[in-house]
């Protein structure tokens, strides 16, 4: 017989020891009062709910998983996720998780796999561990019913790292003072400005010297816009950061916008001096379609040095309006990517588009 089978029949009658007169008490909470490997299990998964701690969570889950709509092909995925979503594993991830396991019904129609179930809610445990061939539960999906997104909140994860925040901090001064000897010594060998070919650090700084301060405002306001915001892991051609936060949690969606920043106006009309119909928050907005959208939607705003325009947008409450470019955030809006290259951070890309 084969190791894989061998695996097969133990969890075929470890499984027999959990079927029919556990399954039918339903609860994941009954079945464990006769099953001490289930009492155990539920157990590390309730302490972990209680103390809304990771740590004590990980270990439980299976070598991939899923929770909600993400397949996770490790732990180490999840962690990220968590540290750039953490409005999605907030207070109601874990109570959702802890009642789910006191009160989930026993879905008997699983095909012998541990499954409960409840409104909007299922957890899925595998009963096998897949690296050693031996019987263990393991959490193989925690799914919830996806709800509409209407915030995309900030993070900010280059704060704990001092390293990351000085070379920030030297980005700012470059970018206030336009100052392209300031960036020398934190662009890497090679930076990313298209999507052809890099170029070199030293060719990106005589670029900036070569040209007259007003002709490369446009460079200069890229970085800025992309290093006000705060930093979200990414694993874009390997681990590193992205500034803004925001193009790491919108995606490539075109039709949204992510608000950045708290008490952002909402005009009625295209104009900073009309009405404010609501004051937005970290909102996520939709574009209303360019083709009827006023032709004043592109009309420059300034602030400061910088230059902005109004964008058509429709919130999550309904109104339509106009909010300033400076705090609508796309998908495609110009980022920064930072690499550490010799245990040093390097910013190794400057780029926008798709």
């Amino acid at each position: 017989m084969s190791i894989s089978s061998k695996a097969a029949a133990i969890v075929v009658i470890w499984l027999g020891c959990l079927s029919a007169p556990h399954a039918q008490r339903r609860s994941m909470a009954d079945m464990a009062a006769t099953n001490p490997e289930l009492a155990a299990f539920s157990a590390q998964i309730l302490n972990a709910a209680e103390h809304r701690d990771f740590a004590m969570l990980m270990p439980l889950f299976a070598r991939s998983f899923y929770i909600d709509q993400e397949r996770y092909p490790s732990t180490d995925e999840l962690q990220t996720r968590i540290q750039n979503w953490p409005e999605d594993f907030g207070p109601s991830f874990w109570r959702d998780l802890r009642d789910i396991v006191q009160a989930g019904v026993f879905d008997q129609t699983a095909g012998g796999a541990y499954v409960w179930r409840r409104p909007g809610a299922r957890l899925g445990l595998d009963t096998v561990d897949i690296r050693t061939l031996r019987p263990a539960l393991q959490i193989a999906e925690f799914v919830r019913d996806a709800k509409p997104r209407t915030k995309i909140m900030p993070v900010d994860l280059a704060a704990s790292d001092p390293d990351l925040v000085r070379v920030r901090d030297q980005l700012v001064r470059a970018t206030d003072r336009r100052d392209p000897d300031l960036l020398a010594s934190i662009i890497a060998p090679k930076i990313q400005v298209t999507f052809d070919e890099p170029i070199t650090g030293t060719d990106f700084v005589a670029r900036l010297k070569a040209c007259a301060l007003n002709t490369c405002d446009e460079v200069w306001q890229d970085l800025h816009d992309a290093i006000r915001f705060g930093m979200a892991k990414t694993n874009w051609d390997g681990p590193g950061m992205v500034a803004p936060y925001t193009f790491e949690k919108i995606g490539d969606d075109p039709d949204s916008l992510a608000i950045a920043g708290s008490r952002v106006a909402l005009h009625g009309a295209p104009a900073l001096d009309a009405p404010v119909l609501e004051w937005l928050s970290y909102d996520l907005v939709k574009v209303v379609d360019p083709t009827t959208a006023d032709a004043t939607d592109w009309q420059e705003i300034r602030a400061g040095r910088y230059g902005y325009y109004l964008r058509h947008v429709r919130t999550p409450s309904g109104h339509t309006g106009w909010v300033s470019s400076e705090f609508a955030r796309s998908g495609f809006d110009v980022r920064a990517w930072f690499k550490k290259i010799d245990g040093v951070w390097k910013l190794v890309a400057l780029i926008g588009g798709d």
